[in-house]
């Protein structure tokens, strides 16, 4: 019981050690948050899809 509860727990800490880095990729440093921009236009197509990876 001793051996099975240590390996889920290290298997568990290790798992979240791995997946640590991956919060990195969505950070907001790039994002001017102070600064505000105003566009002005119309619309003239709207397409309700998916974005394509191309």
């Amino acid at each position: 019981m001793r051996n099975k509860l240590g390996t889920t727990s290290l298997l568990a800490v290790g798992f979240l050690a791995v997946s640590f880095p991956l919060f990195a990729h969505h950070g907001n440093a790039s994002y001017d948050t102070a600064k505000t921009i105003t566009v002005k236009g119309s619309v003239t197509e709207y397409i309700w899809a998916n974005p394509t990876f191309s």
